[in-house]
């Protein structure tokens, strides 16, 4: 399985501590212990889709989500275009998904779904609605595919 993985609130929410130029300096533990959980469950491997990607390098994303505890491989991040909004997050997933042989089994991870939903079936998304104020990935949000019984 693949995830594809948003920040901002998913991982980092409100009870990040915040440091230079207001970017956190850790993210959500409990956000973490989801994530965790989930990868753990069903052996996926990280794609990062967060807009974080224009901010750091693929290996500093790597070393963050590392330092943070994630235990999942971070294998890429979707496409970097010229601006971050020439394309919306949807298209840059199936850009990535073309671009990589079009896997079938993955999740989208995100607070705003809105163009996902526009490409992907929900069964592919966990939406994590309002997640920079109600802590972003909680365990709620991933027993749905947990429980599905297709984990690889």
């Amino acid at each position: 399985m693949i995830i594809f993985l948003d920040f901002d609130g998913v991982i980092v929410t409100e009870r990040s501590n915040c440091g230079l130029f207001g970017l956190p300096t850790n993210f959500d533990p409990e956000a973490i212990d989801a994530l965790n959980m989930l990868i753990k469950q069903t052996n996926a491997d990280i794609v990062i889709s967060s807009t974080w990607r224009h901010l750091f390098t693929f290996e500093e994303l790597k070393t963050m989500l590392q330092d943070a505890g994630v235990r999942g491989k971070v294998i890429g991040i979707t496409p970097k275009t010229e601006s971050p909004f020439d394309y919306t997050r949807g298209e840059k997933i199936s850009m990535w998904l073309q671009d990589n042989g079009n896997p079938t089994d993955f999740i989208i991870i995100d607070d705003f779904v809105k163009d996902i939903r526009e490409l992907f079936p929900d069964e592919n998304i966990i939406h994590v609605k309002d997640g920079w104020t109600k802590g972003g990935l909680k365990l709620e949000h991933i027993y749905p595919i947990l429980n599905r019984g297709n984990i690889t």
